[in-house]
């Protein structure tokens, strides 16, 4: 049982790397502060699995494990509070509802008709 949990460990943890990066990437672009605090939150998710990982193993105590991903989650939280504060004083109005601003109606039909 402990090795499947190390892989499927392994596995999700890998499989958050590429959605980690999109979001860098977004970063980069955008400079919203946002995409970095998600891409903060993937990583986190990469570092849980690998150590939940290695405690499974016994490589490193489940205290270690309780202690590192506690103080991960809080430099994460603390991240999306600066991040959307940073995001409001930066991009101001973008993400607040404007009066004037409807959702344009979507298309009836989703492929072309045949006659």
């Amino acid at each position: 049982m402990n090795s499947l949990l190390i892989f499927f460990s392994g596995a999700l943890a890998l499989a958050w790397i590429p959605l980690a990066l999109r979001f860098q990437r977004g970063w980069r672009a955008r400079k919203n502060p946002v995409s970095l605090a998600i891409c903060a939150v993937a990583f986190q998710f990469t570092y849980v699995n690998i150590l939940f990982a290695l405690a499974l193993q016994g490589e490193t105590t489940w205290r270690f494990f309780a202690i590192a991903t506690h103080v991960f989650e809080m430099i994460v939280v603390a991240n999306f509070y600066i991040a959307f504060r940073w995001s409001d004083r930066k991009f101001v109005d973008a993400r607040r509802e404007q009066s004037d601003y409807s959702i344009p109606p979507t298309n009836t039909a989703s492929t072309p008709r045949r006659s």
